[in-house]
């Protein structure tokens, strides 16, 4: 397993069709935002996150919601790479709403076939993965 430091921070303004009627983002929204973080980088690195061949679906996540996020704040996620193995990637993540930290947590995405079985990791993944240390 490799040790990871984080992709480049992703920023978006909280949008209005992603609040509830009280004017707050609704919680799955932030989990949203951590994804599209995550595309970010890999596009970044020149890499898709779905391809024609596997995908990284979330199997297991976990986020602690600190501050409410509202409609028009201007986010900051932070996407951290905590481990990468064969057919795993371990993250960790904050979500910034202006100077506050709103939410952080953690999730784990395997790479697996079309067919939805857990496949190894494209080897030029884990290298560019790799070299972010």
């Amino acid at each position: 397993m490799v040790v990871m430091r984080s992709f480049p921070e992703y920023r978006r303004v909280a949008s209005f069709a992603d609040t509830d009627m009280a004017g707050v983002v609704h919680f799955t929204n932030i989990l949203k935002y951590v994804e599209e973080a995550e595309h970010a980088g890999f596009r970044i690195l020149g890499f898709e996150v779905l391809s024609s061949e596997f995908g990284f679906p979330r199997v297991k996540v976990g986020c602690d919601y600190l501050k409410p996020v509202r409609f028009g704040d201007d986010l900051v996620v932070q996407l951290s790479v905590v481990e990468v193995g064969e057919r795993k990637v371990s993250w960790e993540f904050e979500v910034l709403a202006g100077e506050h930290l709103a939410a952080k947590g953690q999730m784990v995405t395997v790479c697996v076939s079309r067919a939805g079985k857990a496949q190894k990791m494209p080897a030029e993944y884990m290298r560019a993965l790799a070299a972010m240390i």
